[in-house]
């Protein structure tokens, strides 16, 4: 029998801010709206699995099976084993929700998702908003980054989320979803969220991808891409007035790329690389779950998190001899060398090091293939992309429980709003 109660915009949006805020037990308090919205918008209706779901099966298959090979080589440990249960566990979540976000979203009229979508953007500005006048009665300045906080004034601007690089990357994903909406003021004030948070590193990749794009595509019109580019050119002028030495840093990354000591994110993919190329298995396969590059090898590692049991601590020896010692106490007991450029934190050093090509392959061909099934009407659909996959140099964007949620009821939002243009042209 449908609930009323729990069709409402209101539950769905009260379930998705749940989902993505930034304490993370309460997440799990969502849990059982998410199973319920999903009975009843969803399975009631037998829903159909899509690539995107295929995905998140499948990639549950292949970890357990590689960690099957794990056992084989190097024995059965319960401290492992219970990494790789979370590990599953999380992709089994995330179709979970991603099943709910589709059942709820395709069961109602655009404008009840619209107003969603709209809402939550409107949420998070309001406490980036707070966030910001916290700062400036903090400290008595109108630019956060004159305080004594400097460029790290940007980590304060979270918005709803755990960390600021999350609202940052959010926020990236929902300009598009504006830009194809046509609206600019909402557009506007997502680039100057990007620009508050100072994640250099997802701020540049943000202006590259909008770059290629721009200049490229004969699908946008002129004007379109003459006001866009020259907000563009107007809020990276201010990015540069008020925090200059974020732009320095930027640089100084970039520069460091070409060297012979680069950022240790670098040096973090050749790892993978040398690895992958250690045994065929591991080719395949990769480490297993949690056993090389995730957030859950680095918190069973011991030293990423507080709050991880220290009798449970456990780390593989890939783990070990590879990325650990990229992210550790030693390491980042030296000031100012835990910058994104050297975070060796990627989906790509997750999904190739824990899961193998075999891994890989299955995220190209059903998740980033489900994305342009989609959106493949849409004239975006090459930013979207290049953006996500830009993106997935940065960070486990799929264990943090928001970014990829967020993502994906974007691009659903993207087609339903494509649809309904189509159904008012007859």
């Amino acid at each position: 029998m449908v609930s009323p109660l729990l069709n409402s915009k209101k539950v769905f949006l009260f379930t998705l801010i749940l989902l993505v805020q930034g304490v993370f037990y309460l997440k799990f308090l969502a849990l059982p709206l998410v199973v319920l919205i999903l009975f009843n918008n969803g399975l009631s209706q037998k829903i159909k699995f899509d690539s995107i779901s295929i995905f998140y099966c499948l990639i549950i298959f292949i970890g357990s099976l590689s960690y099957f090979i794990e056992i084989f080589r190097s024995g059965f440990q319960v401290r492992g084993a219970l990494l790789v249960l979370f590990s599953l566990g999380m992709w089994l979540f995330y179709l979970i929700i991603y099943l709910m976000l589709k059942g709820w979203s395709y069961n109602r009229e655009w404008n009840e998702l619209e107003w969603v979508l709209e809402s939550f953007f409107k949420i998070n500005v309001i406490v980036c908003l707070f966030q910001y006048f916290l700062i400036l009665f903090s400290y008595k300045v109108f630019n956060p980054f004159a305080s004594e906080l400097a460029t790290s004034a940007g980590d304060n601007f979270k918005g709803l989320f755990a960390n600021s690089s999350v609202n940052m990357v959010v926020c990236a994903f929902y300009s598009i979803y504006f830009l194809i909406k046509n609206n600019i003021k909402f557009f506007g004030i997502s680039i100057l969220i990007i620009l508050f948070t100072s994640y250099m590193s997802g701020v540049l990749i943000y202006f590259f991808a909008f770059g290629l794009f721009f200049l490229f595509s004969n699908k946008v019109n002129f004007k379109l891409k003459l006001v866009s580019l020259s907000l563009f050119g107007i809020l990276g002028l201010v990015l540069f007035l008020i925090s200059y030495d974020n732009i320095i840093y930027a640089y100084t990354i970039i520069e460091s790329v070409f060297t012979l000591s680069p950022p240790r994110k670098v040096v973090s993919f050749a790892q993978t690389v040398d690895f992958l190329k250690s045994d065929v298995l591991t080719f395949l396969f990769g480490a297993s779950p949690a056993h090389f590059s995730s957030r859950f090898a680095f918190i069973g590692g011991g030293e990423f998190v507080n709050w991880y049991p220290s009798f449970l601590t456990f780390r593989s020896g890939a783990f070990n001899v590879n990325h650990f010692q990229l992210w550790n106490n030693e390491v980042l007991s030296i000031p100012f060398n835990d910058g994104t450029g050297n975070q060796p934190f990627s989906v790509y050093n997750q999904i190739f090091g824990e899961y193998g090509l075999i891994g890989f392959l299955c995220l190209i061909a059903f998740y980033l293939n489900g994305v342009w099934n989609r959106l493949r009407g849409s004239s975006y659909v090459f930013l979207i992309l290049i953006s996500l996959l830009l993106f997935f140099l940065l960070d486990y964007w799929f264990e943090y429980l928001a970014t990829m949620i967020m993502f994906e009821l974007l691009i659903i939002g993207i087609d339903r709003y494509r649809i309904s243009k189509l159904d008012h042209r007859f």
